[in-house]
C-alpha cells in the first residue's frame, strides 16, 4: 500500500526528539533543497508520536537505566504535562476549530499541543518563559500554538480535499491501524499499560489515537488518488514547466583534477601540473569539437570522459548529473546555462580542476544530485507532484472557511503547562 511505502521512508528519517528542529530548520532545510516540502511535514508528529508511545510502554525487558522519553525531563525540572488537568480547561469534546463537517476537538488538538511542548523543552533543556522571542519575531507561547494549530489544520484539509476528490479510507486502513494497536497492546502486555503509555503522550483515550492515525492516511488517498499508487503521474510538461522554474539542468562532464597542497604537492609542483593539464584538456576539447554533430557524438564523449575524467562522481552518476545552479561551484553551474542541451562548453575552470561540459536534455525520472546526496531517491517527477500538490493544498486551504471558537481563543500555556522542582 502507498502509506506503508512511504510511512516506511519516514520512519527512517525520523529521529527521537526531531520535532521542533524539523519545526524551525529541517522545514527550510528541506523547501531549500525541494526535498519532500509539506509531505515530511504531514506525517511527522503523529508517526513520532507513535515512537514514543511504543518507547514509553514500561515492558518486563526494559533497562532500568533508560532515559525517560517524552515526559518533559529537563535537567533539575520537570515540566508538568497532565493531560488530565489539561482536560479541565476545556471538555474534551469542545470544537477548537470546524470547516464544514470536520472539525478538531480539543482532545485531538492536545495531542499535537503536548507532544510539541514535551519536546521543544525536552530539547532545550531549559524552563520554558512562554513569553521570550522564540522564532520569527514570535514568542514561544506563539510558536508552539501556531505550530500545533498549523498541523491541526492541515488534518482539516486533508478532509475537505477528500470531499472534494471523493475518495475515503477503506477497510484496509481500518486493518493497517488495527493491526498497529494489536502490536502496542502486545508489547504492553495489558490495555491498562497501553492507555497509561497514550495518556503521557497525550492521547486522552485509544478512541482519539484511533482517529488520528486514520486521519493520517487521508494525504496517502489523495496522493494516490491524483497521481497514481507508484506517485508517477503528471504530465511532462508539469514537470517541464517545474525544472524551469527551478533552474535544473543535466550534464555531463569530463574532468581533469589539480593536484592538491593538502596530498603533500609542493606549490611548483602544483603550477606544472596545472600547465600540463591545460595542454590535455584543449586537446581532448579540439577531439570533441571535431566531432559535433556526429550521430555518435554522445557516445564518443562518453569514452573520452571514462578515458580521461577523474571525477569520482562518474561511478555513482554514469549519466551525468541533474543539478541546480547552488549544487555546483558557481564557474561550473554558469559554463552549463550558457549552453543548450547537446552543446559542450569551453574549458572551465573551477577549483576542482579543468571541466569540459556536454550539457544533456533533462530526464524527468531521474534523481536530482541534491537528493543523492541528502540519500533521497525522489526523481525530479516525484519532486514536481510534490509541489504541485503543495500548491493544491494551498488552494484547498484557501476555499475552506475555518472557523475557531472562543475556547480557542483562550488557551493560555502558561497556566497549562507549569514548572516544578525537579
Amino acid at each position: 500500500m502507498l502509506y506503508s511505502a512511504i510511512k516506511g521512508r519516514i520512519d527512517r528519517s525520523v529521529t527521537e526528539g526531531d520535532i521542533f528542529m524539523d519545526f524551525k530548520t529541517l522545514l527550510q532545510q528541506l523547501k531549500d533543497k525541494a526535498v519532500w516540502g509539506k509531505i515530511i511535514i504531514f506525517a511527522l508528529p503523529l508517526v513520532i508520536i507513535l515512537l514514543l508511545v511504543l518507547t514509553s510502554i514500561d515492558t518486563s525487558d526494559k533497562s532500568k537505566d533508560s532515559p525517560p522519553i517524552n515526559n518533559g525531563h529537563n535537567g533539575d525540572h520537570i515540566h508538568d504535562i497532565d493531560l488530565d488537568t489539561a482536560m479541565t480547561f476545556f471538555p474534551p469534546d469542545t470544537i477548537m476549530m470546524s470547516a464544514g463537517d470536520a472539525s478538531i476537538t480539543w482532545a485531538e488538538f492536545y495531542v499535537f499541543l503536548h507532544n510539541a511542548v514535551s519536546q521543544l523543552s525536552y530539547n532545550f533543556m531549559i524552563e520554558l518563559d512562554w513569553e521570550e522571542e522564540f522564532f520569527d519575531n514570535k514568542t514561544v507561547a506563539e510558536s508552539i500554538l501556531e505550530y500545533t494549530t498549523d498541523h491541526a489544520l492541515e488534518l482539516l484539509v486533508f478532509e475537505y480535499a477528500s470531499t472534494v476528490l471523493g475518495v475515503s479510507l477503506g477497510q484496509e486502513d481500518f486493518d493497517i491501524i488495527q493491526e498497529d494497536i494489536d502490536y502496542m497492546l502486545a508489547d504492553a502486555e495489558s490495555l491498562e499499560a497501553l492507555e497509561e503509555g497514550l495518556h503521557e503522550n497525550g492521547f486522552l483515550s485509544l478512541e482519539v489515537y484511533r482517529t488520528l492515525r486514520l486521519r493520517e492516511f487521508i494525504p496517502w488517498l489523495l496522493l494516490s488518488s491524483l497521481y497514481g499508487d507508484d506517485l508517477s503521474d503528471i504530465s511532462d510538461d508539469t514537470v517541464a514547466e517545474f525544472a524551469e522554474f527551478h533552474k535544473y539542468m543535466r550534464a555531463q562532464h569530463i574532468l581533469l583534477a589539480f593536484l592538491r597542497a593538502e596530498d603533500g604537492h609542493s606549490a611548483q609542483e602544483i603550477e606544472d601540473n596545472k600547465i600540463e593539464l591545460r595542454a590535455q584538456i584543449d586537446n581532448i576539447l579540439d577531439r570533441l569539437n571535431e566531432r559535433a554533430g556526429d550521430n555518435d557524438f554522445f557516445d564518443f564523449f562518453e569514452e573520452l570522459m571514462w578515458e580521461y575524467g577523474e571525477d569520482p562522481g562518474m561511478f555513482s552518476s554514469p549519466d551525468g548529473y541533474l543539478f541546480q545552479p547552488n549544487d555546483m561551484v558557481a564557474p561550473f553551474s554558469e559554463a552549463c546555462a550558457a549552453i543548450l542541451p547537446g552543446q559542450l562548453s569551453d574549458v572551465v575552470t573551477t577549483s576542482y580542476g579543468y571541466h569540459i561540459i556536454l550539457r544533456l536534455p533533462i530526464n524527468y525520472d531521474e534523481i536530482p544530485f541534491s537528493m543523492i546526496y541528502a540519500g533521497y531517491n525522489y526523481s525530479l517527477r516525484m519532486l514536481a507532484i510534490i509541489d504541485d500538490f503543495e500548491n493544491r493544498m494551498e488552494a484547498w486551504r484557501e476555499s475552506m472557511n475555518v472557523v475557531f471558537s472562543p475556547e480557542y481563543y483562550s488557551i493560555n500555556l502558561s497556566e497549562m503547562f507549569l514548572w516544578d522542582e525537579h
